[in-house]
């Protein structure tokens, strides 16, 4: 008997997770256009149903054509809007590994591909589903889509970013215990690393201090939580052991630029 086996397929597999933070279907005018000058740290997915849309970045303006999918990948700095509406399904996603690292990461520029306008209708058919089976078909597509976008970018190489031992740990220690007042000498406890060897190495090789990669994700899990309506606002601020909410929406409103809730009223929750 001849077996062959590939325990890099198997970990890829198990800890690689593609990660909804915020979704919808939404036709908008003009409110859509929106200026931008910190880069949101995820990457969105717009299927592009009508409207005369764009986006502009590095001084060119990108058409959103009817018909098509874009990828806007993590940390690209833009510009939205439209002449007078747009039409679409957007994802805003993470395809991340165990230790927190987006694949993502490694794209300059938006990629597109043609999309028919039908598939996105069935697209949303399957996502407006409470059916369990519609949900798994949707995540699904979203990464087969993905695939076929990165395939449009042969030049760039997807590869997973190999962390040193003690940031690993460090990476996976606050992503389980996600809270405002994680504190360096606490990571350093739980990974036996000295402070000044863990904030060195963290920041060479995550590319930010511990403090501000702390703070983004938080925000992020924030911004999940206020789009998914379930808990109030105090709620979200106590989970993540802010002082108090008002404190959480001034923290908020420097990130996004509008309380958490303004927030909620633009998305109408």
């Amino acid at each position: 008997m001849s077996t062959i086996m590939n325990r890099f397929c198997n970990d890829t597999v198990n800890h690689t997770s593609l990660e909804i933070l915020v979704s919808g279907y939404q036709h908008a005018g003009t409110e859509w256009n929106k200026a931008r000058s910190l880069s949101p740290h995820y990457s969105k997915l717009y299927f592009i149903l009508g409207g005369d849309a764009y986006i502009t970045y590095n001084q060119k303006v990108h058409p959103l054509r009817p018909g098509y999918v874009y990828l806007i990948p993590t940390d690209l700095i833009y510009d939205n809007g439209c002449e007078t509406s747009i039409d679409f399904m957007y994802f805003n996603i993470r395809l991340i590994n165990s230790s927190g690292y987006d694949y993502l990461a490694n794209y300059s520029e938006m990629l597109e591909m043609e999309y028919p306008c039908t598939k996105t209708q069935e697209l949303i058919a399957k996502y407006s589903s409470n059916e369990l089976i519609d949900a798994l078909t949707v995540k699904e597509r979203l990464i087969a889509t993905v695939l076929r976008l990165m395939a449009t970018a042969p030049g760039v190489e997807l590869t997973a970013r190999k962390y040193s031992q003690c940031v690993t740990g460090a990476l996976r220690y606050i992503h389980e215990n996600l809270s405002i007042q994680l504190s360096v000498d606490e990571l350093c406890r739980a990974v036996y690393a000295a402070r000044s060897t863990l904030n060195k190495k963290f920041a060479a090789e995550v590319g930010m201090p511990i403090g501000a990669y702390i703070d983004r994700e938080i925000m992020l899990r924030c911004e999940q939580l206020l789009t998914d309506g379930e808990l109030s606002i105090r709620q979200i601020s106590d989970k993540f052991g802010f002082c108090d909410q008002f404190y959480f929406s001034r923290r908020f409103k420097s990130r996004f630029g509008i309380t958490p809730q303004q927030y909620r009223q633009l998305r109408g929750l």
